[in-house]
């Protein structure tokens, strides 16, 4: 080791410690100054039936964000709230939503406090992140995993599912999906079928095409934490197939990557700025074909896009409701898992080496009519029942569901209850 290389080594082992040391007195002073403002205090003293529990940082925003407007319809009939560890996220949500923010630092004065004041009936949870695991020890309320999205991958039946009372689940495909493979899991107990109640809320698109260009979403996911999960296509099929589709003057596109991307292999975050960069020249050189970089909620491009280019993600299960085209990239990473029973198998997948080509490839799922009755058949396979309304009912009677059954087991020996009553790991 060179004598350079060793002293930058040590200055790095001595500045990332008081880095790390300085973060934490910063969001330790911001909780407190947060806490003293009018908006949060005058929720704490409040209880709510319900908390959807998210300790995460404003880059994994999306995940909640899709659950504002199930959240918001619950909160008609019952009080809701969103339990925030981070200042910046507690801010970004309290802005975004009508629903009370509750900020906390994650420590055990903070669980008991919503174990003794808020006293939550249901927390639900749209992840699986560690920092679940010490709320999870609240014994009087019953815990829901409601995820951020259906699919196919691994995460959507791993162990960690059999920590919550109930997965609420989007249909039928998901129950078979935990049946195959998860070991000693009661899928029919265990489980309440909701479809996708976010397809039941309104979205209103800040934009307006009336040309006669077909409107491609691009929408690819990030790297994934493993490479069995990664299925992220900027890097091996993204910038050639927007280049294509830009050359193309019957095609618009909008870009709207996932909001993780780069975070785990910097070569992702440079093909995502690539992206970017050639739909800007293609933007300044004609302004009115409407090409965009779209990171606003998801939702509304639904209803707007002809036809969509994603990964194996969440985004392409909630493209089926539309029944409109879809084109899935084929894995570049060989170590990616792909369901052989999952839609996706059943839909056209694009190599690596046929990125080029994407517009002729488009130009034959736009008139494929086959395609669309395969759809519909999945979408029902996924989603059960999606006529209008029938989602959010769903996950509104699967909550009343879930407060009825705790309300009555706290009935039936309340002292009992409170006492089992175990906030965080516990050693014995």
């Amino acid at each position: 080791m060179s004598t350079a290389l060793g002293r930058s080594l040590r200055a790095a082992h001595v500045v990332e410690p008081i880095r790390r040391i300085g973060q934490s007195l910063r969001r330790r002073r911001e909780h407190r100054r947060l806490q003293q403002l009018p908006v949060y205090r005058q929720h704490a003293d409040r209880q709510f039936d319900v908390l959807l529990h998210f300790p995460d940082r404003p880059v994994n925003l999306y995940q909640v964000r899709q659950w504002y407007g199930p959240l918001e319809q619950l909160s008609g009939r019952r009080s809701v709230a969103i339990l925030c560890y981070e200042p910046d996220t507690a801010e970004i949500i309290r802005q975004e939503t009508s629903l009370p923010v509750l900020l906390i630092r994650g420590g055990q004065p903070d669980f008991e406090r919503i174990r003794d004041v808020h006293r939550p009936k249901v927390i639900l949870y749209p992840n699986q992140n560690y920092t679940n695991f010490t709320i999870l020890g609240l014994n009087s309320c019953q815990h829901a995993f409601i995820c951020h999205g259906e699919s196919d991958k691994i995460y959507m039946a791993s162990n960690w599912m059999k920590v919550f009372n109930y997965d609420l689940v989007a249909g039928p495909a998901a129950k078979e999906r935990l049946r195959r493979r998860l070991f000693g899991y009661d899928v029919e107990a265990r489980t309440i079928e909701i479809g996708r109640p976010q397809i039941d809320v309104d979205h209103h698109a800040p934009f307006a095409f009336d040309d006669s260009r077909t409107t491609v979403l691009y929408a690819p996911t990030w790297e994934g934490g493993r490479t069995s999960m990664r299925y992220g296509s900027v890097v091996s099929h993204g910038l050639e197939m927007v280049r294509a589709i830009l050359a193309d003057p019957s095609y618009r596109l909008i870009y709207r990557p996932h909001p993780r991307t780069g975070i785990m292999l910097p070569e992702h975050g440079l093909a995502d700025q690539e992206i970017r960069t050639e739909i800007a020249d293609a933007i300044a050189g004609d302004p009115a074909a409407g090409h965009l970089v779209d990171d606003s909620a998801f939702g509304w491009q639904l209803d707007v896009a002809d036809v969509m280019i994603t990964d194996i993600s969440a985004v392409a299960y909630d493209w089926l409701t539309t029944a409109k085209p879809l084109l899935i990239t084929r894995p570049a990473e060989e170590t990616a898992v792909i369901d052989p029973t999952a839609f996706v198998s059943d839909m056209p997948l694009i190599a690596a080496d046929e990125a080029d080509g994407i517009v002729k490839i488009l130009q034959t799922v736009l008139t494929d009519p086959d395609q669309r009755l395969r759809m519909r058949r999945w979408c029902a396979y996924y989603y059960g029942d999606t006529t209008p309304g029938a989602s959010m009912q769903r996950f509104l009677d699967a909550v009343e569901r879930m407060i009825s059954e705790r309300d009555e087991w706290i009935g039936r020996d309340h002292d009992v209850a409170a006492e089992l009553t175990c906030v965080g790991p516990v050693v014995g």
